[in-house]
């Protein structure tokens, strides 16, 4: 259905609206993950505890055996 134009209707305007256009898909890229090793228990939980005092929302744990532990968040 075409527009129509009604002189009787109030009618606003704005500025154009800034667009950045970005190669590719234009979706924004995904922080990468960052990693400590770590070779005990409590040291991955300190470090986790504190990247969630850091406002860390993703993190993660992984038990690599013989008493390693890794840490991930981004």
């Amino acid at each position: 259905m075409p527009a129509t134009y009604d002189a009787n209707s109030p009618t606003t305007t704005s500025a154009p609206k800034t667009v950045e256009i970005t190669a590719g898909t234009g979706e924004p890229q995904a922080a990468e993950w960052h990693l400590v090793t770590v070779s005990s228990l409590s040291a991955a939980q300190e470090m986790l505890d504190s990247l969630e005092a850091q406002g860390f929302a993703e993190r993660e744990f992984v038990v690599l055996g013989n008493s390693s532990f890794a840490v991930r968040w981004r």
